[in-house]
């Protein structure tokens, strides 16, 4: 039954449909057309004068809304004048201000499903949960419709311009890598300037010591040098080139000013002396107070306690030998290290005191080794410097991800195709209602006024 009516339905639509014209198919068109243009004109203009970027945080401190470095992340900055300034130098568009685009800038933060039914569970719990956002959108408005797009050059210019302020402010700084000590050497004696020269090595190796762990592949292009090649040559110097020369040093007694180098060695032994004895002191009462302690007791002890039912258990708690085990193991090994630094400078005055002058060939020696050691050391640290910019720059750009979303030529096209089926779709219900339902029942009409007007003729007659 179903079937048979679906069939007729579908024979009556079918000769319905025969029956229109071409030429009413053309007026359909034109005017689904003529009408689409304006929506589509204007919807061109709000397009392609607004478009966004997506901005992805993929460091690890992103989710609890830390910077890198760790302080706190705002993205705000974004929008700041220093990042905006830059945007525009990059964009090269002199027409514009900072005021001008900034009002114009929106940032809305991305938030996951899952954050929001952490966040609805949360309340209904009476708990607590944060969610600090890693996701963000901004849009940028041109605001002057009638002008150029260039809505896509200035988000360009923007992620271009944040991502430089990014990487300066928040990525690791590399100055201790700086070799700034080379012109103010001369003003220290021959000795001190072997110790400044092996200070500053050494803190240069436990920089590039952090990073050569967890960055063993890496390899600066520019420089052609890793972490671990840095490192190696940075040892080689302060155990092999800094040791020689301080050696060659004491061995010829080389002193710019040997009375003044014997008072600051006093010094040092007594102000050493002074920390060895705090120390050597405090390992010694340590080590009396745990004397004091039952043997049998070490780190913790077993009390009895009561728990929220008031019933009575054993609570394991501590007992504070650890922390005195601990204090006395740390003030003996200070005591051991300003023992062993008290030896040498102990040494150094037994064997300044007893020396004759140094000969001036061993002076000029000194002389030229710490002069080649210390420009050594700057080559080294330019690059150093360069490769671990190498490494932060790599590094940087992954802890910022921009996705553009440019509108194609392509996508008005759809856009324009779509709004003419639509109206297509309106007109041709509205030629088929007035075809075959408007028309039709006014014919229908004709036909009874026609009937009604002859049968009044024929009740006059």
């Amino acid at each position: 039954m179903l079937k048979n009516f679906v069939a007729k339905l579908t024979f009556k639509l079918r000769r319905k449909l025969k029956a229109i014209s071409k030429k009413n198919i053309i007026i359909v068109l034109v005017l689904s057309i003529v009408c689409s243009a304006p929506i589509a004109v204007y919807d061109y203009i709000k397009v392609s004068h607004t478009n966004y970027i997506t901005l992805t945080l993929n460091y690890a401190n992103a989710r609890k809304g830390l910077t890198p470095t760790g302080g706190r992340f705002n993205i705000a900055e974004l929008k700041s004048d220093e990042v905006l300034q830059n945007a525009l130098s990059y964009l090269g568009d002199d027409s514009l201000s900072i005021e001008d685009i900034k009002d114009r800038i929106t940032i809305d933060a991305k938030v996951p499903m899952s954050s929001i039914d952490m966040v609805k569970s949360a309340i209904a719990n009476d708990t607590s949960y944060t969610y600090c956002p890693s996701e963000f959108v901004i849009y940028y408005d041109q605001g002057r419709k009638l002008e150029r797009g260039n809505t896509y050059a200035m988000l360009n210019a923007l992620a271009n311009a944040y991502t430089d302020y990014f990487t300066v402010n928040y990525s690791e700084k590399n100055t201790i890598l700086d070799y700034d000590i080379e012109d103010s050497l001369e003003k220290y004696d021959y000795g001190e300037q072997c110790q400044i020269m092996s200070d500053k090595v050494t803190s240069m190796l436990r920089y590039l010591d952090k990073y050569s762990s967890e960055s063993n592949t890496f390899r600066s292009k520019s420089t052609g040098y890793s972490y671990s090649n840095l490192v190696s040559m940075l040892l080689n110097i302060r155990d092999v080139n800094l040791e020689k020369l301080e050696a060659y040093i004491t061995q010829n007694g080389i002193s710019e000013d040997k009375p003044a180098f014997l008072r600051k060695q006093n010094y040092n032994i007594e102000k050493r002396s002074l920390l060895y004895n705090k120390s050597n002191q405090g390992s010694i009462i340590a080590k009396d107070t745990m004397d004091i302690y039952n043997p049998h007791i070490t780190g913790v002890a077993f009390v009895p306690s009561i728990d929220v039912n008031n019933e009575y258990y054993m609570g394991r708690t501590k007992t504070g030998l650890d922390l005195v085990v601990n204090d006395s193991y740390n003030d003996g090994l200070r005591a051991a290290d300003l023992a062993k630094k008290i030896d040498s400078f102990e040494y150094l005055v037994d064997k300044y005191s007893s020396a004759p002058a140094a000969p001036q060939d061993a002076v000029k020696n000194a002389e030229i080794m710490i002069s080649e050691i210390s420009s050594y050391i700057g080559k080294v640290s330019d690059l150093a410097i360069q490769t671990d910019n190498d490494y932060i720059k790599s590094v940087s750009n992954n802890y910022i991800t921009i996705i553009h979303h440019p509108i194609s030529k392509m996508s008005y096209v759809k856009m324009f195709i779509k709004i003419v089926l639509f109206f297509m779709a309106i007109i041709f219900v509205i030629v088929i209602v007035y075809k075959f339902i408007i028309v039709k029942f006014s014919d229908k009409f004709k036909k009874l006024l026609k009937f009604l007007t002859a049968k009044i003729k024929l009740d006059e007659e």
